[in-house]
Parts: structure tokens; C-alpha cells; sequence
């Protein structure tokens, strides 16, 4: 249970060009776009009542020379609530690895690589 997150600092980005990143990321990937609050975008792609729905969620405001980043990513069926996209995980490692691939994907077009900054809760 829980989600895999990242956090880190983008020298010399603007939170407004990593959201368009993550609008772009999601129009390409084909992925929903949810509910975006300010400073926040959420992709979702399948159904969670036929397979299991993938989660991505971008956060991203700006500060002192760049914009910190904030990447929550997580699968849910309709039986289990949230799992985090560890794919180093037995149970639902299908599932576990789809999401890693797109929400380490988007990581790395940021130019961070995924593997230094995402920690699986």
C-alpha cells in the first residue's frame, strides 16, 4: 500500500514550464487529465474497475532559482486502494512496473534521473 514519490529541486525551471512538461507528457503518453488543482497536474490512464488505474501526480512551484518538483505516482484497482510503483515488488509487479516505467519516464525528461530521487512508500 502507499505511493512511490520524488522531490527534487530544477535549477533554473519555472513551475509553470514543468506543469506544461507534465500536460505535455500526458497529451503524448494519452493519459486523463484529473482535476488539476493550482501548481498541481494528475494523469491517469485505464480503469480501475476492469484492470487497475495508474496514477501520476505532478506538483511543482516555483522558488529561489528554479521550481521544486513534487512526483507521486501509485496503481489502484477497484479491491486495493493504492500501491506504490516499486518495481523491485512481487505482488502486482505488472502493474508495479507499468507505472514505474511512466512516472520514471517523466522524471528523466525533467533531466533527473528517477532512481536518485523516487522513494517507494
Amino acid at each position: 500500500m502507499g505511493r512511490s514519490v520524488a522531490q527534487f529541486f530544477l535549477p533554473g525551471r519555472t513551475a509553470e514550464s514543468v506543469l506544461k512538461d507534465a500536460h505535455t507528457f500526458a497529451t503524448a503518453g494519452k493519459f486523463r487529465l484529473g482535476d488539476s488543482l493550482p501548481g498541481r497536474v494528475t494523469m491517469t490512464r485505464g480503469n480501475k474497475l476492469v484492470t487497475f488505474r495508474r496514477v501520476i501526480n505532478v506538483g511543482a512551484w516555483d522558488a529561489a532559482g528554479g521550481a521544486n518538483v513534487l512526483v507521486e505516482a501509485w496503481w489502484e484497482t477497484f479491491l486495493i486502494p493504492e500501491m506504490n510503483a516499486n518495481p523491485n515488488e512481487i505482488i502486482g509487479i505488472v502493474a508495479r512496473r507499468m507505472v514505474w516505467g511512466l512516472a520514471s519516464a517523466f522524471v528523466r525528461r525533467l533531466g533527473v534521473p528517477p532512481e536518485a530521487v523516487f522513494q517507494h512508500f
